[in-house]
């Protein structure tokens, strides 16, 4: 990044659960990156609760949450934006310098966590009784071999 410029990204993170949680959040600026997060504006915002934090990406590292309830089993998305930009009046001592940071979400409360709804329907019975279908028809072809080439041999 250059003085002035921003960048902005969006996370899409899934809980399935029931009654409520806390999708947790924080930032981890990775040991050897710090100078740069002294001075790289960051903001973070849900879709839910709206700004959570602006401030200098070093001080990002507290943590953030987001509470989810529901009365039945349910599925929900929160959509994270991460907006990071660098003002114009940064000094040359951070030129060349590089950042990496870990997005961290997790959930305390697991006991109410829930399977997520993945589409994929088993149908065991319905496979059972096509593997059995083919596993017959299969062998009816080869005794219809059989009893051709025995056909054959006595002609």
């Amino acid at each position: 990044m250059f003085p002035g410029d921003s960048v902005e990204k969006f996370y899409k993170i899934s809980v399935s659960y029931e009654k409520s949680v806390k999708v947790r959040f924080r930032v981890d600026v990775r040991p050897g990156y710090e100078k740069l997060a002294e001075v790289l504006r960051c903001e973070i915002a849900t879709d839910r609760n709206g700004v959570l934090f602006d401030g200098m990406m070093k001080d990002a590292s507290s943590g953030f949450e987001t509470l989810l309830s529901s009365a039945s089993e349910t599925t929900e998305n929160v959509v994270y934006t991460v907006r990071v930009s660098l003002d114009t009046s940064v000094g040359n001592e951070y030129q060349e310098k590089n950042l990496i940071a870990d997005f961290i979400w997790w959930v305390d409360e697991i006991e109410n966590l829930t399977p997520p709804q993945t589409g994929v329907d088993s149908h065991v019975v319905l496979w059972g009784v096509l593997s059995l279908g083919s596993g017959v028809l299969i062998l009816l072809l080869l005794l219809a071999g059989k009893r051709r080439r025995e056909e054959e041999e006595t002609n």
